[in-house]
């Protein structure tokens, strides 16, 4: 033994001596005792190391070796050690035999079948065996030197696991290891397993140093520890790594936390040192290799380092090298945490060894001495300073797995998560937990469960929007770039030669906190690979396919003049959008955008999958790396130019008057969700309790009362089938009281009659009326909730006025009591139950006159009524809301009912003093032209460029009226083409368009139709519209329309014209 080094080699051949001089004890033993049979028990331990019997003799004058299960004389054994908790053990038999009937094979059988053994001669077997090292702390006068510690290696052979078997006896591999266990468990009872270590009785004061993990051997490792593979390790450090090499690529020229930069990047100036050389040095991803199940070889992967003689880096190197791969050894620690949900594996740097023997240093010349000096600063770093830098920033944690994190099967969504059915009304529906009734349930029942539960609080204006839509909304954009010869980014892009992909549509998922993951999926391409964190035109093209990048972005708010980097192009096509076309240019309003924050990106490894990526090399990740950045520096600035990353747009009026009820003043969102929602706890949410999108609104220049909803429902439908867009709210202030209520109000001004005072005059009477409109401007004729029962708010609106006159005079015929009296009663009836596409509001009144005379000469009475009814009508249908009056309200008089004596001369008819009065028909414009609010395009939000349709509108109990959100079909404008401002007043009825114009078509023809839209785009675009050459239509307010890249319907270019696309389709 020398002073100052490994003494692994010597403790090895110590160790071999004593079990050797064991075997040779043994061989003597059964030269002197052996009698070719199985020993007794007072021999077979001393036998042990040079002869194993398993079995069971048969009776006496019979018995031989053949009757043994198992029988085998050994030569000498051998110890190899591969780390400090494993050894290996060479078992070398010079002859034997095993019985093929292994199963069955216990010592208290009875003797084996002689013709199911098999016999071999010089066969080796390698069996891994952990071992510790355990100490005998003494003292002895004789010894002397105080204390002293007898180290021991106790083996522990029932741990053993077979390695390997000589080739001659590989069919009975499995034979051999059963018998074999037994044979080392023997051994263990026999006590061969426990060997001394090197003495070390001297006075020097001096411990022997034994590493065997670094004693030169080749590394025979083993794939997993702690039950998880070393593959799945390296994928863990292989994130971490990119997740530093990100910032390292992205942090150039700002402030950066330089230890998180430290698995990718370091400079020796960011520590303090008194060395001279100062280094720069870009890492690759370091992976480990394991040596047994406590100690693993960790390899730094330096891909180059660069020597300076001072920390001014802008001079000349001293050194430079590429490709270095530095090796340590070190301990792991197993960690279970939060009731065991949490697995960690964290590396114990307290202890770490330099490994020169597994490292490797091309290009070194250990005969240089500068090289030498700068190659023993950079272990030197590596094996202290730099240890402690990746702890603090816990890069010593080489493994972490939560069971609650989602799993990689769903790693991402489909669009086919989002299949639109056929029909509207009969998919089927899941409600939540204690939602009405057990188990699925019809669209009409969820929509009336919604009803029932929105609490709007205090906002004039919901919005829901659910993640459905926003998937809806890439998949359309996704489907129009397909064709589109201006922008396909979102379909297709490349960065010059290093950089291209054809990507599927985007998919996302919404979390709490305004944020969301989305995944990029790359249907294939090829990329080249970076070099110091920048294109490398000498890369080499990597073609790969079917790869998904998952990034955690934020959803933001903000006003149109706050976007940044938008192209002309895409200013130029958000002119032409629906938002632009309403609302755009004008002072009295601003639009603001939700859109996402794709400046800011964080990409999430572990939600990400890569096809064949670790299939070919331990570099793969650099793949990775160059992807993630070209995305991230490069493609998400072109997909923020040709504005993708608008999701929504909102019309936001400055304070004035006779602003319409959905003009909000004040406009703010959120995630709205029942519970908070993460990037490790969105695979447990189910599509029932998917988090959606809210925006609040307020109209009137009110305050906001809140700055988030709290949650009381899902607010949109969750279907297991169709696409479910969203929801809007308008609440009982904004609509039912002060523009609903308040003109209908007028009604009952103009259907109130009242009596005007009268007296005799000229021995005649004549009773004057008049209505409380005429008499008394601005009366109060408030409507009065009167009852909320049987799915009805019920309203009314009563009055009654009078007029009495007493005449008396002597001898005069006309003594007597005049009087007049009139009732007028009004109802409205809103439903608050929901029938399926159908809002039907009942208005009926009476008005009820009656005169009457007591006097000396005539006495009698007179009555008459008028009685009108009419209903505001709201339809859903595939172009949107209809809204019209299917009878107008004409009073219907009843004749005069006369009692008593009348005097004909003296008789004013009630009937005719009505008709005089009321007016010929109720005049309903007004509650008509509120309602065409919500026809056409809705004009609080639009997706993208697009727009939205209402459908499906209901009032709730409390008097908010909701509507469901559904896109904007560019197909039904083109089928049911009405001039702009058509309406008409025939058979009774008024309406702004015709009932049965728009039907919805079959999914054939859906499908037929959207061919035929993508083939004439390919040809050059369209014009949609009422308008025809102006690309502009009427819809149900007057809004024109914008043009739109579909199909063009041209007169005179031989294609149908939207009056005859009806009939040509099959609907």
């Amino acid at each position: 033994m020398c002073f100052n080094e490994n003494h692994a080699s010597q403790a090895t051949h110590y160790l071999n001596t004593q079990l050797g001089a064991l075997w040779d004890n043994a061989v003597g033993c059964v030269q002197r005792h052996s009698n070719g049979l199985k020993p007794d028990d007072n021999h077979k331990y001393y036998f042990a190391l040079a002869e194993f019997y398993y079995g069971k003799h048969r009776s006496r004058g019979q018995a031989a070796r053949g009757d043994m299960m198992f029988y085998a004389s050994f030569g000498k054994p051998s110890l190899e050690f591969i780390c400090n908790h494993d050894a290996v053990i060479r078992l070398k038999m010079n002859e034997g035999h095993y019985n093929a009937d292994f199963n069955r094979a216990t010592a208290e059988l009875a003797p084996a079948h002689v013709e199911r053994n098999r016999t071999f001669k010089d066969v080796e077997a390698v069996f891994r065996v952990p071992f510790k090292i355990a100490g005998m702390r003494g003292e002895h006068s004789r010894i002397g030197n105080g204390q002293h510690v007898i180290n021991m290696v106790i083996l522990d052979y029932t741990k053993a696991q077979l390695l390997s078997v000589s080739s001659e006896v590989n069919n009975g591999r499995q034979a051999l290891s059963v018998y074999l266990s037994e044979y080392l468990e023997f051994l263990q009872n026999a006590g061969n397993h426990v060997l001394f270590s090197l003495p070390d009785f001297d006075d020097d004061r001096l411990r022997v140093s034994i590493d065997f993990s670094t004693s030169g051997r080749p590394v025979l490792g083993i794939d997993s520890i702690f039950g998880i593979s070393v593959e799945k390790i390296n994928s863990y450090l292989q994130a971490s790594w990119l997740k530093s090499a990100m910032l390292a690529g992205r942090g150039r020229g700002h402030s950066v936390d330089r230890t998180a930069l430290s698995l990718a990047e370091y400079r020796s100036t960011w520590v303090a040192s008194e060395s001279l050389i100062h280094f720069h040095v870009t890492l690759g991803a370091p992976r480990i290799q394991a040596l047994c199940g406590e100690e693993v070889v960790l390899f730094f992967t330096v891909d180059e380092v660069v020597f300076y003689e001072s920390d001014d880096f802008e001079k000349a190197p001293k050194q430079q090298y590429s490709n270095w791969e530095i090796a340590v050894i070190v301990n792991v620690i197993h960690q279970k945490e939060d009731d065991g949900n949490v697995t960690r594996i964290v590396l114990d740097l307290s202890h770490c060894r330099f490994v020169h023997y597994l490292s490797d240093f091309p290009d070194y010349d250990d005969q240089d001495n500068d090289a030498l000096e700068c190659w023993q600063r950079l272990i030197d770093f590596f094996t202290v300073d730099y240890l402690d830098i990746i702890q603090s920033a816990q890069y010593h944690n080489i493994y972490h797995y939560d069971i609650r994190w989602p799993k990689p099967t769903t790693t991402s969504i489909e669009w086919t998560d989002y299949v639109e059915e056929e029909s509207h009304e009969e998919s089927v529906w899941i409600p939540e937990d204690g939602d009405i009734g057990p188990g699925p349930w019809t669209k009409p029942a969820a929509w009336q469960d919604i009803t029932d539960k929105t609490d709007m609080q205090g906002f004039d204006q919901v919005i829901a929007i659910s993640q459905g839509a926003i998937n809806a909304h890439f998949q359309k954009i996704f489907s129009v770039a397909q064709v589109n010869r201006t922008d396909q980014t979102i379909a297709r892009w490349s960065y010059e030669d290093y950089f291209r992909a054809s990507f599927e549509p985007l998919t996302v998922r919404l979390l709490s906190n305004n944020k969301v993951l989305i995944w990029v999926r790359i249907k294939e391409g090829h990329v080249k690979t970076l070099r110091k964190w920048s294109p490398w035109a000498e890369s080499e093209k990597h073609v790969f396919e079917n790869w998904r990048l998952a990034f955690e972005v934020d959803i933001k708010m903000n006003g149109h003049e706050h976007l940044e980097s938008m192209s002309s192009a895409w200013t130029t096509t958000f002119e032409d959008s629906f938002a632009f076309k309403h609302h755009g240019g004008k002072n009295d309003r601003a639009l603001k955008h939700v859109y996402l924050d794709m400046q800011n990106t964080t990409f999430i490894h572990e939600f990400s999958s890569f096809d064949g990526l670790y299939s070919h090399d331990r570099r793969s990740i650099d793949k990775v790396q160059a992807i993630v950045t070209y995305l991230q520096s490069y493609y998400f600035t072109q997909f923020i130019s040709s504005g993708y990353h608008v999701l929504y747009t909102i019309p936001v009026w400055k304070p004035t008057t006779n602003l319409p009820s959905y003009a909000l003043t004040e406009a703010i969102f959120h995630v709205h969700s029942p519970k908070p929602v993460t990037r490790l706890t969105w695979h447990q949410v189910t599509k029932v309790n998917e988090p959606i999108i809210v925006i609040l609104g307020m109209t009137g220049s009110r305050p906001l009362p809140a700055l988030r909803l709290t949650w009381t429902t899902n607010w949109t439908l969750r279907a297991t089938k169709a696409i479910s867009y969203g929801t809007v709210s308008l609440s009982k202030r904004v609509f039912l009281e002060e523009r609903l209520l308040t003109l209908l109000a007028e009604v009952n001004a103009l259907t109130t009659v009242i009596v005007q005072p009268f007296r005799l005059h000229n021995n005649s009477w004549s009773p004057e009326l008049t209505t409380l409109a005429q008499a008394e401007r601005g009366a109060h004729t408030r409507w009065v909730l009167d009852t909320e029962k049987a799915g009805l708010l019920k309203y009314k609106w009563e009055h009654r006025d009078g007029w009495s006159y007493e005449h008396w005079g002597s001898n005069d015929t006309m003594n007597g009591n005049y009087s007049v009296h009139c009732t007028t009663k009004n109802y409205l009836e809103i439903p608050t139950i929901f029938k399926s596409g159908t809002l039907r509001i009942a208005l009926r009144g009476e008005v009820t006159l009656q005169i009457g005379v007591n006097g000396a000469t005539q006495k009698w009475k007179a009555e008459s009524s008028a009685h009108w009814a009419t209903t505001v009508d709201a339809y859903s249908e595939a172009g949107g809301l209809n809204v019209r009056i299917p009878k107008v309200a004409i009073p219907e008089f009843r004749k005069s009912q006369a009692d008593g004596d009348v005097v004909s001369t003296l008789y004013t008819d009630p009937q005719l003093l009505l008709k005089k009065h009321l007016p010929g028909s109720i005049e309903l414009s007004g509650v008509l032209s509120e309602f065409k609010a919500f026809e056409g395009t809705w004009q609080s939000v639009y997706p993208g460029t697009s727009a939205y349709t209402l459908a499906q509108p209901v009032f709730n109990k409390k008097g908010d009226i909701l509507f469901e959100l559904r896109p904007y079909s560019q197909l039904s404008a083109s089928v049911s083409f009405v001039p702009p401002s058509y309406s008409r007043r025939a058979s009774g009825a008024i309406t702004s368009r015709s009932p049965s114009a728009v039907r919805r078509p079959s999914n054939f023809a859906r499908g037929s139709i959207h061919q035929v839209l993508i083939k004439d785009a390919e040809q050059g675009g369209i014009v949609v519209g009422g308008s025809i050459g102006n690309g502009k239509i009427g819809n149900g307010n007057g809004n024109g329309l914008p043009r739109v890249p579909s199909t063009g319907f041209r007169r005179g270019d031989g294609r149908p014209t939207p009056r005859t696309m009806e009939s040509e389709i099959d609907y």
